[in-house]
């Protein structure tokens, strides 16, 4: 029985690790994760309003069983026990009136009818809660769960590739509008420089570009034309323009530039290697005189 309840167990794990990378349970992963991160800053949080309702509850608490020592109707007298009739009700009731499991002028104005001072205490305790630390406690969450979702990998790579997704269907479509025939196979279609100026010639083209962090128009189209050409053949396929219009976005990763680092490094070498042997050839030749031809040393 104990070994069966393992292999469930890990079943269940398994099905979790499924739904963490599947991109329909993305939102809810990212909330549960994110309630998860967040615990560190509710505890805090709570600390924080437990200290003020703490302060602000003695103070109350105080003040109004000061007043009601002295000569008050009955039903005044019960109403402040009611509200604030020792530390933890004090304490209860200034939660309450936060979180909205109380209308806050209710025992607002129990303390108004004893002394305007109380209720004036009282409303300060209110609009320091709910305008300052409510707010600044809700932009700590939601800086929180920014930050987790930047930093988190795998809900990264699920937006990168959803991204990546979206802007090949659209390169696709793209690289497709230049032809009017809609039953034409794009994958063996091939187009030269001036159907790609054609192209560019697009607003909507040149602002998905630009959606993409590409700055394409028409005066470095040619360019860009040209570097993407992989085979030099003065025509672009479909793999040729998708592959590299994405080549272009994003940042560099440390693995390429330590390849152009080393393809530098060889270019150097080789253009060293050749200087040399040219230096070799040519060093039993002197240079011809102005009235001379140029001889050989023996």
């Amino acid at each position: 029985i104990t070994m069966m309840r393992v292999v469930r167990l890990l079943r269940f794990i398994r099905i979790l690790r499924v739904i963490r990378v599947l991109r329909f349970f993305r939102d809810l992963r990212m909330m549960i994760t994110g309630i998860l991160q967040s615990m560190n800053p509710i505890f805090w949080c709570s600390v924080l309003l437990f200290l003020l309702m703490f302060c602000f509850s003695l103070v109350l608490m105080q003040l109004a069983i000061e007043e009601i020592q002295h000569s008050i109707p009955a039903e005044q007298k019960d109403g402040i026990l009611r509200w604030y009739g020792g530390f933890l009700r004090s304490i209860y009731t200034l939660y309450l009136s936060i979180t909205g499991g109380l209308n806050w002028a209710e025992p607002a104005e129990q303390l108004v009818l004893i002394e305007p001072f109380l209720g004036f205490v009282y409303s300060v305790y209110i609009c320091f809660s709910v305008m300052c630390i409510l707010n600044v406690v809700t932009c700590v969450f939601v800086d929180k769960a920014n930050q987790f979702s930047k930093s988190d990998s795998d809900m990264q790579a699920l937006e990168d590739e959803i991204t990546q997704t979206k802007w090949v269907m659209t390169l696709r479509d793209i690289f497709g509008s230049i032809q009017d025939d809609p039953d034409c196979n794009i994958d063996h279609l091939e187009i030269d420089t001036d159907e790609f100026l054609e192209l560019i010639q697009n607003k909507t083209v040149r602002e998905f570009f630009k959606s993409m962090g590409l700055e394409v128009h028409p005066d470095n189209a040619l360019g860009l034309f040209t570097m993407i050409d992989i085979e030099s053949n003065g025509t672009l396929s479909l793999e040729e323009f998708v592959s590299g219009c994405l080549k272009f976005v994003g940042q560099a990763r440390q693995l390429d530039i330590v390849r152009m680092r080393y393809d530098f490094s060889q270019t150097q070498k080789d253009v060293t290697e050749c200087l040399d042997i040219l230096k070799g050839r040519t060093a039993g030749f002197n240079m011809p005189k102005a009235n001379g031809p140029a001889t050989v040393k023996p």
